[in-house]
């Protein structure tokens, strides 16, 4: 099949993704292809649809999750027609948007690990948790967050796990995701505990993630914090406050 054989490596990860979204008439033509692929982005593209068609979803889940190990480039979703291709990124910076290279990397990395944690692998607790402990809140943050939303309760029960992780990095990655997109009061505890070692801006997040729980256990905490020398950590903690009091 000279397709998959081509000497454009653009062209072979479209051939992938075309097979894998053939469904059951592909199958075994999927199977075959991964079996002899060398490739990861080839491998990850037919995992995707092994996974789509309940086909050794185990093996499927591996590559995968090799991939995410391994291939430390960025990656995005190219679209060509009707398909969407994984593969190296070949975004630029773009002045009009901030971090889009980054930004979209980490977007596309969240969809395979939604997959993975939809799809009950045994290591997407690990890989969740490798991908937020490699990269700071901001981005990450944000990319989790559609991890939760755009996921089923699988993702969200992933990372509630991480609350009890024994980095106190990934707890707090956790219990600002939980708390700003999930409203988890699971998060609060965390939150508190990590305030006084956080730098200014954790500490803004953790004041916003309070007030979008709005729970009334967080009313001492919050009064505490209106004494905070610095203003911008008094208007959030104020604004937390009447969040809590009137949720």
């Amino acid at each position: 099949m000279p397709i998959v054989t081509h000497s454009n490596r653009e062209v072979r990860l479209f051939a992938a993704s075309a097979i894998a979204s053939t469904g059951k008439y592909g199958s075994m033509l999927v199977l075959e292809l991964f079996a002899k692929s060398q490739d990861p982005f080839f491998k990850m593209n037919l995992s995707i649809g092994m996974i789509c068609q309940q086909t050794k979803v185990f093996e499927a889940c591996q590559a995968l999750q090799q991939g995410m190990m391994t291939e430390a480039g960025r990656w995005m979703w190219r679209e060509v027609g009707a398909f969407r291709v994984l593969a190296p990124s070949n975004v630029k910076q773009d002045d009009e948007i901030p971090n889009a290279p980054e930004a979209i990397n980490q977007l596309t990395r969240l969809e395979i690990l939604n997959m993975l944690a939809i799809a009950k692998c045994p290591e997407a607790e690990n890989s969740i948790r490798t991908y937020l402990q490699q990269r700071k809140w901001g981005l990450s943050g944000l990319a989790t967050a559609l991890l939760l939303m755009e996921g089923d309760e699988s993702s969200m029960e992933l990372v509630q796990g991480l609350l009890h992780d024994g980095d106190a990095r990934i707890q707090m990655q956790a219990a600002l995701t939980l708390a700003l997109w999930g409203g988890k009061e699971e998060a609060i505890a965390t939150l508190e505990r990590g305030y006084e070692a956080a730098n200014r801006e954790t500490k803004e997040k953790i004041l916003e993630g309070l007030g979008k729980i709005g729970s009334r256990a967080s009313i001492p905490f919050l009064l505490e914090r209106l004494q905070e020398p610095q203003q911008i950590l008094r208007l959030l903690a104020a604004s937390s406050l009447l969040q809590c009091l009137y949720h």
